[in-house]
């Protein structure tokens, strides 16, 4: 999947940027946590970070996810724009994380096992056949 321009769209949204600035890291998770795990919460709290990635991931068509390399570069890159710190490898585990979460949203759509917080998110940002998929299936509770 082609990730070039992610940082870029990422930006140039204020809402996200704003919360990126305020929070200083790109995905949300429970402070108790330490680290994003992939489930329909985190993947409903950042849905500003992966609609990005999910509408190119809809545009590939082996429906490949991102490659880390190229993640981290984005994510770096964001980093810097942000004014964020880039030590302490955090663009990786924010990429890693990243990648996770858009597996865990692929995965649902494959499997066709969405609640209605994950319909929330295809209504919102994502193109209209895509979405599709997440609205004419059952609700199931994750």
């Amino acid at each position: 999947m082609d990730c070039l321009g992610l940082a870029q769209e990422w930006e140039n949204d204020q809402t996200l940027r704003a919360r990126m600035r305020e929070d200083k890291r790109l995905l949300m998770y429970p402070n108790d946590e330490s680290y994003c795990r992939p489930n329909r919460v985190n993947a409903v709290t950042n849905a500003l970070v992966l609609a990005p990635v999910l509408k190119r991931l809809q545009k590939e068509s082996k429906n490949r996810l991102p490659h880390l390399e190229h993640l981290i570069l984005e994510v770096t890159n964001l980093y810097q724009k942000c004014g964020l710190s880039t030590g302490d490898r955090a663009p990786y585990k924010c990429s890693v994380e990243l990648k996770k979460l858009t597996g865990f949203v692929k995965r649902r759509t494959q499997r066709k096992e969405f609640t209605k917080d994950m319909s929330y998110i295809a209504k919102k940002f994502l193109p209209v056949g895509f979405s599709n998929c997440f609205c004419k299936t059952k609700v199931l509770r994750l």
